[in-house]
C-alpha cells in the first residue's frame, strides 16, 4: 500500500508539477483526467481519499480497457467530471505556473465572454502573467476547438 508519509509530500507544488505531467482538460476544457496509469487499483483509491480528504478535491476512479499486442490491458485514471471539482485543483496549483508554454493545461474556455474574462484574470492574477499573455494562450487554444461550453 502507498506509505502515508508519501502522501504528505504531495504539496500544492508537486500537484501541480503532477498535472503538467500527467493532466489533461478534457470536454472543451471543462473536464480533466490524471492519467495515473501505473498505479494498481488500490493505490487509485489512496489518491482520490487524499485528494478528497487534503484538498476537497472529488475525483472518480475510472478503469481503461486497451489491447495492447493481442493483450488486453486493464489500467485506472483519476477522472474530474465536474467543472467546479476541476476549479478547486486549477486554483491550488495556478500560483505555480512558472512557464507561460503550460498555460494551456490550466485554461478553461468559455463561449460567455465574461465568464471567459473572469477566468483570464484570475488565472492572471494567480499566476503572474500579463492578461494579454493569458488571453494569448486562449485565443490559440479556442482556434483549435470548434464548440466551447458556457
Amino acid at each position: 500500500m502507498i506509505n502515508q508519509e508519501w502522501l504528505s509530500l504531495l504539496t500544492p507544488l508537486s500537484l501541480a508539477v503532477w498535472w503538467l505531467d500527467d493532466g489533461s482538460l478534457i470536454v472543451n476544457s471543462r473536464r480533466g483526467v490524471i492519467c495515473s496509469d501505473p498505479f494498481p487499483y488500490e493505490y487509485q483509491i489512496v489518491l482520490a481519499d487524499y485528494l478528497k480528504k487534503k484538498w476537497d478535491v472529488s475525483v472518480h476512479i475510472g478503469k481503461i480497457t486497451r489491447n495492447w499486442n493481442g493483450k488486453t490491458i486493464e489500467y485506472y485514471r483519476l477522472w474530474i467530471r465536474s467543472s467546479t471539482e476541476l476549479r478547486k485543483l486549477m486554483k491550488i496549483i495556478l500560483p505555480y505556473i512558472r512557464v507561460a508554454s503550460m498555460l494551456p493545461k490550466v485554461l478553461f474556455l468559455y463561449r460567455n465572454t465574461e465568464l471567459q474574462q473572469r477566468w483570464i484574470s484570475e488565472v492572471s492574477a494567480s499566476t503572474g502573467f500579463s492578461e494579454r499573455v493569458v488571453r494569448k494562450y486562449v485565443d490559440g487554444k479556442k482556434s483549435r476547438w470548434k464548440y466551447f461550453r458556457k
